[in-house]
């Protein structure tokens, strides 16, 4: 029989909810769940907490790790001591059971190992008195319940979809979902580097995005996906660029250049470097008329804007 746990001690898999990596929309209600279908602009835009999908899970708990730590229970937040928490977000941010010595090291690493035994049964127990089942156990290792939503995992299956082309719908799409910073305040090691990793894959989701809807010709969503990527990392030129191609495609080569403008300063101001040669040939392309100009932060009003950029 399958183990879910390794180590001397195995216990047979409990039971788990079969979870959906795909995110349903309020049209899919009532077929099956089964078949996967492109993302919509319903999946980007309706929140959780009002869309029919959320009614129909409501039993079920939910953890989420963007913007702060919430436990919600029957569609209402609760109040969860910090233990708990700290609990749940590792346990949320790992696809396998860990071991109960690991989860021990990582959470209390400056006590004693009774201590931080004594911790971790306080945290179950207070987990537990939440809500019953939200933590799977065995001697030996740890694992979130399987019926348990995490914001976090619907991001990243979301971002996964956005950065596959054939899975992706040519209808409207929106970000807000691909925004926010996981558990902020939080500065432990093991959260550090899972923020990390989750916003590189929201700014690279974003980045899709924005050129999906560009070449769509929806600038407007285009810009605000790529504005929502500069938001997060400013220095990013591969998202100052998909917006400059933006202006571009629209005409709008003063734009362009003052984005351009506004980047190289930021660039020179915090990293004593400029951008790249294939940013600047973008926007002043070789030969152009007015390009000296434009590089020299000169005053473009005599001159032919549209003819120094594609």
């Amino acid at each position: 029989m399958e183990s879910w746990c390794a180590g001397s001690v195995t216990y047979p898999s409990p039971p788990r909810p079969a979870q959906r990596h795909h995110i349903l929309s309020t049209s899919a209600i009532g077929r099956s769940a089964d078949v996967p279908r492109p993302v919509t602009s319903h999946d980007l835009h309706v929140p959780y907490a009002s869309s029919t999908l959320a009614t129909r899970n409501r039993t079920r708990p939910r953890i989420v790790l963007l913007n702060g730590f919430q436990l919600v229970l029957g569609g209402a937040a609760r109040p969860v001591p910090l233990g708990v928490q700290r609990l749940l977000a590792l346990l949320a941010l790992r696809p396998d059971a860990v071991p109960r010595s690991n989860v021990r090291g990582i959470l209390w690493p400056d006590v004693g190992e009774s201590a931080a035994n004594g911790r971790l049964r306080t945290a179950l127990w207070r987990a537990g008195r939440l809500h019953d089942g939200l933590v799977e156990t065995s001697p030996t290792c740890l694992r979130l319940a399987g019926d348990v939503l995490v914001d976090t995992h619907e991001t990243v299956a979301l971002a996964h979809r956005l950065l596959t082309p054939a899975d992706v719908d040519t209808g409207e799409l929106i970000q807000p979902a691909l925004t926010g910073e996981l558990l902020p305040g939080w500065y432990d090691d093991w959260v550090l580097f899972e923020r990390e990793r989750l916003g590189q894959l929201m700014l690279h989701a974003l980045e899709a995005l924005a050129v999906r809807l560009l070449a769509l010709g929806r600038y407007g969503s285009a810009a605000d996906a790529a504005y929502a990527a500069i938001r997060a990392d400013p220095l990013r030129e591969s998202a100052q660029q998909v917006l400059i191609r933006v202006h571009l495609a629209e005409g709008n080569v003063r734009e362009a250049v003052r984005r351009y403008r506004a980047y190289a300063g930021l660039l020179r101001d915090e990293l004593a470097l400029a951008p790249s040669a294939a940013l600047t040939e973008l926007v002043f392309p070789a030969g152009g008329q007015t390009s000296a100009r434009h590089r020299a932060g000169g005053n473009t009003a005599g001159g032919d804007v549209r003819s120094t950029a594609r």
